[in-house]
């Protein structure tokens, strides 16, 4: 168990290196304080926090699937998830039943 764990903490010290300080100081921090730090945005809803965003940064999230994009409310990671290719409809008693 301890080899595996030392080979995890040295595979993530290499890509850690490589990455923007800014970016590894965000992500360390959303890992930290919540479960899932990236998360799907599916019908402009962040499926961390089920808020609705706006429709233009939604837009911008599906458009740019190489441009890291933060949710506003809650700091996850997000990225783009089209409903209908995975089969997932929506949570029930979340925000998203409202925009239908």
């Amino acid at each position: 168990m301890s080899k595996k764990l030392d080979s995890i903490k040295s595979e993530e010290e290499k890509y850690s290196s490589r990455m923007d300080e800014d970016f590894l100081f965000k992500f360390q921090r959303i890992i930290r304080n919540k479960s899932n730090g990236v998360v799907p945005l599916i019908d402009s809803v962040c499926k961390g926090c089920h808020m609705i965003l706006p429709v233009e940064f939604a837009n911008k999230v599906r458009r740019e699937p190489d441009d890291i994009k933060f949710c506003p409310y809650c700091s996850r990671i997000l990225y783009y998830q089209d409903k209908f290719e995975v089969g997932l409809g929506m949570v029930p008693g979340g925000l998203a039943d409202l925009i239908e």
